[in-house]
């Protein structure tokens, strides 16, 4: 029995090492050490739905954005076309009152289909990113919005007196893996460089 479970995460590992998922294109700007860095990001296409919802009910609202977006990636465009799946998954949380946030998720388009886009034939629109420079900061695990919320509030706590050049009042968070992978996960916090 436990050389199966062997095999199935061995067969899983080789998978993920052979199909590399595509990311958007970034510049490494400058590290503050190996878990905190600042990204200039290209321009880019991405594909996005939006909610707004309790903020205390972001976890609960993941899924629903999550297939909204991936309907999309499966054929629900214009074209009918399976588009690949790419990291991260960006979502972007912005408080609009006491207890309302604007709650967006993004999936990247990638670089094949970033001229002629299948266009959304669901709950989805296209956005174009424009160059965009970030101070990123990562961590593992299964992250929940608590989570989240904490590593966003310990990179501002670590900008000190440069937070004043980021935009704080969005959160932008990014996960790269599958929910199947059980090891190895990222997950980050974004802060938007004004």
């Amino acid at each position: 029995m436990n050389s199966k479970i062997f095999f199935c995460f061995s067969v899983l590992a080789l998978i993920k090492l052979i199909v590399a998922i595509e990311k958007p294109e970034y510049e490494l700007v400058s590290s503050m050490d190996d878990l905190t860095e600042t990204r200039r990001y290209s321009p880019s296409k991405w594909v996005s739905t939006s909610t707004v919802t309790l903020c205390s009910n972001l976890d609960s609202q993941r899924n629903v954005l999550f297939s909204r977006l991936f309907a999309y990636i499966a054929g629900q465009n214009d074209k009918n076309q399976q588009i690949k799946m790419t990291a991260p998954v960006l979502n972007e949380i912005k408080q609009l009152d006491e207890q309302n946030c604007l709650f967006t998720m993004r999936f990247y388009i990638p670089k094949e289909n970033q001229v002629n886009t299948p266009i959304p034939s669901g709950n989805a629109v296209l956005t174009d990113l424009p160059e965009t420079t970030f101070t990123v900061t990562k961590f593992g695990g299964y992250a929940t919005m608590n989570d989240f919320n904490r590593h966003s509030n310990l990179l501002k706590q670590r900008l000190g007196s440069q937070l004043s050049l980021y935009d704080v009042q969005t959160m932008v968070t990014a996960g790269y893996n599958s929910p199947y992978e059980l090891n190895d996960r990222t997950n980050e916090v974004w802060l938007r460089k004004l």
